[in-house]
């Protein structure tokens, strides 16, 4: 017998091959199947950052705190700043992936929990951005504080505010907010936990066990893996590290802007318009319709999370294809048209 190569001797010291995750036709090695992984990779590189800023952010000081960071912790600039564009792209990909897992109908029949799992962890990880972006202390901070008080008392649930947003003291306000985002952080990644296995569920009919077209997750699915992470932590490091270039800087919109603004006691932040981000900025106009803060609530908050949960149980045709599941398709075809006009106009 030959001997054998370095890498097989490797995969079969560690039973690489033996290992219980998946492998995955070749159809789904590329970028529309894998957006999902972009938001894991994007969620990954959230945990990493934020466990190095948790060492260094104080509640008791968060303004002052977070500038630190940027001035005086090595690389706690980028660090930061990457911290906020991890979050951004995470987004963006779960607004893609999301989309296009409706597009091709994969919530029909076994992937409806799939696509519950999906939601709850697209509206926590809004909730987890949102709460990240209260925690500077600017004045944008502050805004979003109001704003999210004012939500929980459109809603009905300003019993609440204390539990959220503290007894009114600045210490309690970001002590409370840093726990909430450690906690719902960590909820996101418990429900990825339950999202990810269940993924061999919606794959095409030709994956099963004995179809020769399935590659084995060792060592192609890893790597490709490995390579999606590696570019998107790329991009995660890179548009931050151009937008904070002192000639770009000072260009850059303040939806965009890779540091916080001043704080609500400095003499600039009457200059500062209340926005929110812009991964927020449909909601932003929608409570901003005259019909009545718990109107707007409701219309923009309530009615579109309760649509999209009970989409599987609404659609349950056997066939995938767009045409073939019309009111569905013009009704989730609206609402996106309505999130980006709504976007569009609040900016």
């Amino acid at each position: 017998m030959g001997e054998c190569s370095f890498w097989d001797w490797i995969t079969d010291t560690l039973h690489l091959r033996d290992l219980p995750f998946m492998g995955a036709p070749s159809l789904m090695f590329n970028v529309r199947y894998w957006f999902g992984t972009i938001a894991v990779a994007a969620l990954a590189w959230q945990v990493l950052t934020g466990l190095i800023l948790l060492l260094y952010y104080q509640p008791s000081n968060a303004y002052d705190s977070t500038m630190a960071i940027i001035h005086n912790v090595p690389f706690g600039s980028i660090l930061l700043s990457s911290h906020l564009y991890g979050a951004y792209v995470m987004i963006l990909a779960a607004y893609v992936h999301g989309i296009d897992v409706f597009l091709r109908g994969t919530y029909k029949k076994s992937g409806g929990a799939q696509w519950v799992l999906g939601v709850l962890l697209f509206v926590l990880t809004l909730g987890v951005s949102f709460i990240g972006y209260s925690l500077t202390g600017d004045v944008l901070a502050t805004d979003a504080v109001d704003v999210g008080k004012g939500v929980l008392t459109a809603l009905g649930l300003q019993s609440l505010i204390p539990v959220f947003f503290g007894n009114g003291t600045q210490l309690d306000l970001f002590t409370r907010l840093l726990g909430w985002h450690i906690i719902v952080a960590a909820v996101i990644i418990l429900l990825f936990m339950l999202h990810y296995p269940r993924v061999g569920y919606r794959v095409p009919a030709i994956s099963r066990n004995n179809d020769l077209t399935i590659k084995p997750w060792w060592p192609r699915n890893l790597i490709f893996t490995l390579a999606v992470t590696l570019l998107t932590w790329g991009v995660i490091l890179l548009i931050p590290s151009i937008l904070a270039v002192p000639q770009v800087l000072g260009k850059v919109p303040i939806l965009f802007s890779p540091y916080p603004g001043p704080s609500l006691t400095s003499p600039q932040a009457s200059s500062i318009p209340a926005y929110p981000p812009w991964f927020f900025l449909f909601l932003y106009k929608m409570v901003d319709m005259p019909f009545g803060l718990t109107v707007n609530a409701v219309m923009g908050i309530v009615i579109p999370l309760v649509v999209l949960l009970i989409i599987p149980a609404l659609d349950r045709g056997g066939s995938p294809h767009l045409l073939d599941r019309p009111w569905v398709t013009a009704l989730f075809i609206t609402g996106l048209i309505w999130v980006i006009e709504l976007s569009v106009w609040g900016a």
